[in-house]
């Protein structure tokens, strides 16, 4: 965990299909989501919508995204290093790595005050939608829908 919010922060874009694309934003600390719609996702364009964000709350120390081109580029790189923001790109393929920073130092009792709320959070969950153990086990034939026909 960060030790405060809006010290990290994970980025991307995010398409609904015919609809819009948007930039994601995600505060790692409060787990605070902000959502902004995009027309273009150039490096310029991905900047001016940060700097909206940034003058609601504050720049961050780090951003993480992925190897996206509007977050590779020289543009893009050249204002985080003015801005002081240090870019860490994640792995290809691997959404494991989003927030798995194995250096960050954790405060203890935060972390375990999250994962008892998370936990919390799944049981009330589970209780609303009935939620009920399944014996499914790896090799076995099961159904699925295929929403996309």
């Amino acid at each position: 965990m960060p030790e405060r919010a809006w010290q990290d922060l994970a980025i991307d874009f995010f398409t609904a299909k015919e609809c819009a694309t948007f930039l994601v934003a995600v505060d790692y600390y409060s787990r605070f989501l902000t959502v902004m719609e995009m027309n273009t996702t150039t490096s310029s364009k991905t900047i001016e919508v940060l700097e909206r964000i940034f003058h609601h709350h504050t720049y961050p120390e780090t951003i993480r995204t992925d190897n996206g081109p509007p977050f590779c580029s020289e543009e893009f790189l050249g204002y985080c290093n003015s801005k002081n923001i240090r870019v860490i790109h994640t792995i290809p393929n691997w959404p494991q790595m989003d927030g798995t920073d194995p250096y960050w130092n954790r405060d203890e009792e935060v972390r375990d005050k999250d994962m008892i709320s998370k936990m919390h959070g799944k049981l009330y969950a589970d209780r609303k939608r009935h939620a009920r153990d399944n014996a499914i086990s790896v090799g076995n034939k099961v159904f699925i829908r295929n929403y996309e026909i």
